[in-house]
C-alpha cells in the first residue's frame, strides 16, 4: 500500500468517525430536548482564561433561568482515551463549574467507554459538584438509535437547504402560475362581456322585429272592415310565435306567391309526363 493510499484510508476513517459523532450528538440532543426551540445552541464557545487552551467549546449549551451556563458534552466513541485534549476539556469544565455557581453540566457517553484516567476525573467532578454535574451512560442500542435519528435529521436539514437555494426559482414559478391564472380570469371575464353584449344586440333586434310585426298587423287590421277585424285578429298567432317561426320554404306556403310557385311546379310535372 502506498503512502497516498494509507493517507486516504486514514482520512476516510476520520471522516466516518466525525460523521458518527455528529449524528450521535444531533440525535441524542433531539431526544433530550436540547433543541434550538428550547434555547440550546451547538458548538458554543466560552473563554475561561488567557492564552492557548483556555477556550472551551461545548457540544450544546444555553443560558439557564439563573443566568448560568447549562452544557452537555457528547462522546459517541466506544473508548474515551485520556489524551491531552480530553483531559483539558475536563479541566475547563471544572474551572467553569467553580467560577459559575449557577452552571450545570453533563457528559453523555457510551456505557463503559471512559478509560480509567477519564473516569477518575468524571467521578471527581460528580463528587465535587453533586447537584450540578452528572455522567449519563447509554447502551449500544440507545447510541445506534440516536445515530439513526441524527442521520435522518441531517438529511431533512439538507433537503430544506436545497429548497432554500431554489427559492428564486420557486418564486418565479409561483409568479408564472399567478400570471396564468390572472390571464385566464381576464379571458373568461372578456368572453362573458362579449357574450352579454351579443345577447343585448340580439334582444334589441328581436324587439325591433316584434315591433315591426305588430305595426304591420295593426296596418292590416286597419284596412279591414270593422265587422271582420275581430275575427281576423283572434285567428292570428301571437306576435312572439310568428317571430320564432321558421321562414316557409318557397312553393309550400299559403301566400299568393307560394300558391303560384306550387302551381308552376305542378304544371311542369304534367308537361314532363305528356312528353
Amino acid at each position: 500500500m502506498s503512502e497516498e493510499d494509507d493517507r486516504r484510508r486514514r482520512s476516510e476513517r476520520s471522516r466516518k468517525a466525525q460523521d458518527r459523532g455528529r449524528h450521535f450528538h444531533r440525535g441524542m440532543a433531539q431526544q433530550r430536548g436540547e433543541t434550538r426551540e428550547n434555547g440550546w445552541r451547538n458548538e458554543q464557545k466560552i473563554e475561561l482564561g488567557n492564552g492557548k487552551g483556555n477556550t472551551r467549546v461545548h457540544d450544546t449549551a444555553r443560558v439557564n433561568d439563573k443566568g448560568g451556563r447549562d452544557f452537555t458534552e457528547y462522546k459517541s466513541g466506544v473508548r474515551i482515551r485520556g489524551d491531552a485534549h480530553t483531559l483539558n476539556q475536563l479541566a475547563l469544565d471544572r474551572k467553569l463549574l467553580t467560577r459559575d455557581p449557577n452552571a450545570t453540566g453533563r457528559w453523555l457517553t457510551r456505557a463503559g467507554a471512559a478509560d480509567p484516567v477519564v473516569r477518575k476525573e468524571l467521578e471527581a467532578l460528580q463528587r465535587d459538584f453533586p447537584d450540578r454535574f452528572e455522567v449519563i451512560e447509554v447502551s449500544r442500542a440507545e447510541a445506534e438509535k440516536a445515530r439513526k435519528l441524527g442521520r435522518l435529521l441531517e438529511r431533512q436539514a439538507r433537503g430544506v437547504q436545497r429548497e432554500l437555494h431554489n427559492v428564486p426559482e420557486l418564486i418565479r414559478q409561483a409568479d408564472a402560475r399567478q400570471r396564468d391564472a390572472k390571464a385566464r380570469v381576464q379571458e373568461a371575464a372578456q368572453r362573458a362581456i362579449e357574450r352579454q353584449a351579443a345577447q343585448k344586440v340580439a334582444e334589441k333586434a328581436r324587439q325591433q322585429e316584434l315591433a315591426r310585426i305588430q305595426k304591420e298587423r295593426a296596418k292590416l287590421l286597419a284596412m279591414l272592415p270593422r265587422e271582420i277585424t275581430r275575427v281576423v285578429e283572434v285567428g292570428m298567432p301571437p306576435p312572439t310565435q310568428e317571430l320564432n317561426r321558421e321562414p316557409p320554404t318557397p312553393g309550400t306556403g299559403t301566400t299568393a306567391a307560394g300558391r303560384e310557385a306550387r302551381n308552376r311546379g305542378l304544371e311542369r310535372g304534367r308537361e314532363a309526363r305528356g312528353r
